[in-house]
């Protein structure tokens, strides 16, 4: 009897534990999404602030949304080039400098 309440309790622990590591995936999962796609807006807002709009597409929002890349052909060489696609790491940084900011409390 007291090997089958260890067993129960045993099996509780991991049914506990696959729920958690699901909930975390789901978490990271969702952060990946979200972040990636505040990245991709930053390089549209800063083509925005020089006056180059995006392809408006079907296939390019979901790659700004899932697949990590923006198509912009007016910024597409020179300087508004470097612009727009260095506004996506700062804007990176500036998320994760906050982030770690504002943990510290």
């Amino acid at each position: 009897s007291s090997h089958l309440v260890s067993t129960s309790n045993d099996l509780a622990a991991v049914t506990q534990i696959g729920f958690t590591m699901i909930v975390n995936a789901g978490k990271f999962l969702a952060a990946y999404v979200f972040f990636g796609a505040a990245h991709e807006l930053a390089h549209v807002a800063a083509a925005a602030f020089l006056g180059c709009l995006p392809t408006l597409s079907r296939r390019n929002l979901s790659c700004l949304l899932g697949g990590r890349c923006v198509h912009i052909p007016a910024a597409s060489d020179g300087w508004r080039c470097r612009v727009v696609h260095h506004a996506g790491w700062i804007a990176s940084m500036a998320v994760a400098c906050f982030a770690m900011l504002s943990s510290w409390g």
